[in-house]
């Protein structure tokens, strides 16, 4: 009987410790998702352009993605052949962004849509558009007389070296090495360099650089015209309201300051933090529909006030009280928010003349290899 008792508290050990052991290997599958989705995003952050992103699943039997015979290559793109290797990388990249693009049950990831495509042709395409255009930006960069100097080279190599040690593992349970993985990350990083030559090289034509938008720096509080219930006021508590903001604003004309005018307004109030916006500064678009759809006549006053200068707005359900914030000429917001502006208008111009030279590129399908190596073959760990 002591032999039999002691036989069972053996298997109940040894089942604890295999459950002890899945959970920590579920543990560290979870990690190292994680760790891959953080380098994508590292990635992209880096490369601050319009140049898709990844994310994906589903799982294969084992062995099942090994290339047969005369499937050494997926895509051909123009003379250039893709590998097996280099396609994978790609699909784990565009598979990651889509997974973290589209919410609900991972096990159900492949069922889902992404702006109405499903889930698997959104990567296919996405993977096909990214190379292609790696392909030819490449050859284009040449001919605009941008790229990247040995210095920025340098900096790349030692970033993706870190990336890849960590995330090396999915790419490796997915067949792909470290060559195929900075093969599929070094165009859209290389993207970004070429880009900050060429808007150096390429300024805009006059009259292409004009700010879309007024823009201006206020430090600002808002009244609410209803009770911290929902309940609206009176017209005869709305207008004393107004007629309270018009006594800030005459206060703050004498050289009070908005800090103190607010905090007089909280013990005027009992403290009531549910009955007005708190004090806030912010840099404000005067086509920033989170303002002009609410406050329309705060942000109207904001940009025809001069800087420095208090004033107040009255709207439909709020009363605001402002100053607008000094700005000098190595600061200007104005100047800072044009600058950026004008960028996006210089990124647009490169995006559409890199993208035009797209639609000429040949592009041959290896067919075998494509229904082989389908998003659907893609496996993550989680």
């Amino acid at each position: 009987m002591a032999t039999e008792r002691r036989d069972e508290a053996t298997k109940v050990e040894s089942q604890e410790n295999k459950d002890k052991r899945r959970g920590f290997i579920t543990r560290k599958r979870s990690i190292m998702v994680v760790v891959a989705v953080l380098v994508l995003i590292a990635a992209i952050y880096l490369r601050s352009a319009l140049i898709s992103e990844d994310d994906e699943t589903v799982f294969t039997k084992e062995g099942e993605t090994i290339a047969e015979e005369g499937e050494t290559y997926v895509l051909k793109v123009d003379d250039k052949e893709i590998s097996t290797e280099v396609y994978r990388a790609y699909l784990i990249q565009k598979a990651l962004l889509a997974w973290n693009r589209v919410a609900g049950d991972q096990a159900e990831f492949m069922e889902q849509e992404i702006d109405g495509v499903a889930v698997p042709d959104w990567i296919e395409e996405e993977v096909r558009r990214q190379i292609v255009y790696d392909h030819v930006a490449r050859s284009e960069w040449d001919k605009l007389g941008v790229g990247v100097d040995q210095s920025d080279q340098e900096r790349l190599d030692v970033y993706l070296s870190q990336q890849w040690e960590a995330s090396r593992e999915i790419y490796e349970e997915n067949e792909s090495d470290e060559e195929a993985f900075r093969a599929a990350y070094e165009g859209f990083l290389y993207d970004d360099l070429a880009f900050n030559d060429y808007i150096v090289k390429n300024p805009l034509e006059e009259g292409e650089s004009q700010p879309t938008a007024q823009i201006a720096s206020v430090k600002y509080f808002i009244i609410n015209k209803y009770s911290y219930d929902g309940k609206e006021y009176t017209q005869e508590e709305k207008d004393k309201l107004v007629t309270l903001a018009e006594d800030y604003v005459k206060k703050l004309k004498k050289g009070r300051q908005i800090d103190e005018i607010y905090q007089n307004h909280l013990t005027l109030t009992g403290e009531d933090s549910s009955a007005f916006k708190p004090l806030a500064a912010s840099v404000i678009e005067n086509n920033n529909t989170e303002y002009t759809d609410t406050i329309p006549n705060f942000v109207n006053r904001l940009m025809e006030t001069p800087e420095g200068e208090p004033f107040y707005a009255d709207d439909e359900k709020h009363v605001t009280i402002g100053v607008r914030q000094l700005e000098d000429d190595r600061t200007s917001v104005q100047k800072v928010y044009g600058d950026n502006q004008i960028r996006q208008l210089q990124r647009d111009k490169f995006q559409a003349y890199m993208e035009g030279m797209t639609a000429n590129v040949k592009v041959e399908e290896n067919q075998s290899a494509m229904e082989r190596y389908s998003p659907q073959s893609i496996r993550l760990p989680w």
